[in-house]
């Protein structure tokens, strides 16, 4: 957000400062307009550049979530993985107990990754 805030800062000055080079008056004065922003940040003056800055945050935070959700969804396919693994290995041993086995080898690494991720996550 700070990179786009200068560069749009920066890019009104240049305007204002081509438009005093050409012999007129600066359009949007950029230090003044800040000034009077942080003097009275609740005037209904200002709101056309909160709702300006809130339509630049609100595409952003929703890229953020969507790319949240692509992490949750990729750290959780071993847990899918290990469970269609065990049906699989559950299927092709007839008369075998490979419930410890599967679980031990599958099931309980993937838990435990996903927890561990979730956790670090969190924190």
């Amino acid at each position: 957000m700070f990179p786009l805030a200068a560069i749009t800062a920066a890019a009104i000055s240049l305007a204002n400062w081509s438009a005093v080079l050409g012999g007129g008056n600066a359009k949007l004065p950029v230090v003044p307009l800040l000034q009077a922003v942080r003097g009275a940040p609740a005037d209904l003056v200002f709101y056309w550049i909160y709702l300006m800055l809130f339509s630049t945050l609100f595409p952003s935070l929703v890229h953020i979530l969507g790319g949240l959700v692509g992490l949750a969804l990729a750290y959780l396919q071993p847990v899918f993985k290990a469970a269609l693994s065990a049906l699989e290995i559950a299927r092709t041993a007839k008369g075998e107990d490979i419930t410890k086995d599967t679980l031990l080898r599958y099931l309980y690494p993937a838990l435990a990754a996903t927890c561990v991720t979730a956790f670090i996550a969190l924190f």
